[in-house]
């Protein structure tokens, strides 16, 4: 564990690296040791909006890139991927163009299985929308159009791989539904990549049924 003058030492760094004054708070500094530090392929990370959540991502991400990790970021909408890649330096992607990037070997019709169905993802979107008084800005709605855009458009050009030197930051987490989640666990699993899992579980729930982050 840092002690207090390890801790200026380190937030100094921070600051440098990221280019503006920065300090970790309890939270934040516990958070950073437990996914860059601590045992475990697949790291959960609560946090309610507003908390850190980013500003600890971007602590880690500069702390994996230093120790020769490659860390790649990846969520069920574009907006909240841009986000995550525009906060943190983080490469992201959606999780579909990672999906297809992963596995091109297996046919649209093989990855939509892990995919919500249309049918039901629709009724599910309309509804949060509608709950919310938001349809037009609903991102459950805006993750489904994302996910059938990329299917439509076949072979991801992203050229992603994982190895035992990655590290796979799901975003949002909360939104990813029990099979889609699994999928992604295993592929990682496979090559013996590291998943860390960010998000808030009372945000918006996932698209189909399941809810894999709050359980975990």
């Amino acid at each position: 564990r840092l002690v207090g003058s390890e801790m200026c030492i380190r937030d100094r760094k921070l600051s440098q690296a990221i280019g503006s004054p920065t300090e970790l708070t309890f939270d934040q500094n516990a958070a950073l040791l437990y996914v860059t530090q601590e045992a475990g392929g697949t790291k959960p990370l609560q946090g309610y909006a507003g908390t850190g959540k980013t500003q600890t991502l971007e602590a880690a991400n500069l702390a994996w890139k230093e120790s020769g990790y490659e860390v790649i970021g990846t969520a069920i909408s574009g907006k909240a991927a841009a986000g995550l890649e525009a906060a943190t330096d983080i490469r992201s992607f959606t999780i579909s163009k990672l999906m297809l990037s992963l596995l091109p070997e297996l046919t649209k019709a093989e990855l939509q299985k892990s995919f919500p169905d249309n049918v039901g993802s629709r009724q599910a979107a309309y509804f949060e929308g509608y709950r919310t008084k938001a349809w037009m800005k609903n991102p459950l709605g805006e993750a489904l159009k994302e996910m059938e855009r990329d299917f439509a458009q076949g072979k991801s050009n992203a050229n992603i791989k994982l190895t035992n030197k990655s590290i796979l930051v799901i975003d949002e987490a909360g939104m990813v539904p029990t099979k889609l989640m699994l999928r992604l666990l295993q592929e990682c699993d496979k090559v013996g990549a590291k998943v860390v899992l960010v998000g808030d579980a009372l945000q918006l729930p996932p698209i189909e049924a399941g809810g894999p982050f709050v359980s975990l």
